[in-house]
């Protein structure tokens, strides 16, 4: 009987934890749906990965892995990217409460937050570096969700608007070249 509740607390466990891998799947996917066909792109491994644990994905990407500014940048970052190459990665280990907003009433608007972010993603992936550039495609979809209604007055496009301008100052004080080019 002892061995019975076990197994079945297991099961349970395990059942738990691929319900959830699917609802964090699931949130990505219709982030990739409210993508505009102009930003559309195919939902496969050569196109986006989830990275469910980051220290693991490391090790089976030593190009990120060995630069450290980078690594630090990826762990920080909801989505990046390495510019003029795909896939966009996704880290959502050290991002689930971000995530999580969308299981909660009212929380859909962070599908879309999150589409904003694979389009900045995609100005990287086409080989556009610039961060300016990225951040005002993300504005531009975010303001376009905001007039659908998907995008509520919560959510702050101002500091968006600020990063972007930011970004616009330090590339024109560098002589147009992107963070990866000055190693700034």
């Amino acid at each position: 009987m002892c061995a019975t509740r076990i197994l079945a607390s297991i099961l349970l466990a395990s059942t738990l934890l691929v319900a959830q891998d699917d609802f964090y799947q699931q949130v990505l996917n219709r982030a990739l749906r409210a993508l505009p066909p102009e930003w559309s792109f195919p939902d496969d491994d050569a196109h986006i990965i989830l990275i469910r644990n980051y220290e693991d994905f490391l090790t089976s990407h030593p190009k990120i892995r060995d630069w450290p500014e980078f690594r630090k940048r990826g762990a920080e970052s909801v989505a990046f990217s390495i510019p003029g190459s795909w896939p966009i990665f996704v880290n959502l280990d050290h991002h689930k409460p971000f995530f999580d907003v969308c299981a909660k009433p009212g929380g859909d608007w962070v599908i879309f937050v999150l589409a904003g972010m694979l389009v900045h993603e995609q100005v990287h992936v086409r080989g556009d570096a610039r961060e300016s550039s990225a951040l005002l495609e993300e504005l531009l979809m975010d303001r376009r969700f905001r007039r659908e209604g998907r995008l509520p007055a919560s959510v702050n496009l101002c500091e968006l608007a600020d990063q972007y301008l930011s970004a616009l100052d330090s590339e024109r004080r560098s002589g147009g070249l992107p963070f990866a080019q000055t190693g700034r």
